[in-house]
C-alpha cells in the first residue's frame, strides 16, 4: 500500500509541469495574464491530472519508463 502511494505521488510531480503549462495556456488570455474562469477544457486537463494518469501508471507501469536504452559516448571508451 505505501508503494502504491509513493507511485502516484511520484507521478503527481513528473506530469505537474505539463499540467501548470497546458491549464495556464487554456485559460490566460492572449495579454498574458491569468483568469480562472473553468471550461470543459480545464475540467478535461484537471480530471487527467487527478484520476486519470495516476490511474493509467498504475495499471501500465511500463509507460512510465524510457524504452530506449542510452549510453554516454564517455563510458564507452
Amino acid at each position: 500500500m505505501k508503494k502504491a502511494f509513493s507511485l502516484i505521488g511520484s507521478d503527481y510531480i513528473r506530469c505537474a509541469i505539463f499540467f501548470v503549462i497546458a491549464f495556464y495556456a487554456v485559460t490566460a488570455d492572449p495579454s498574458g495574464r491569468f483568469h480562472l474562469h473553468w471550461t470543459l477544457t480545464n475540467l478535461y486537463l484537471t480530471s487527467a491530472y487527478f484520476f486519470g494518469h495516476p490511474l493509467l501508471m498504475c495499471l501500465l507501469p511500463r509507460l512510465a519508463h524510457n524504452p530506449f536504452r542510452m549510453t554516454s559516448v564517455a563510458s564507452r571508451a
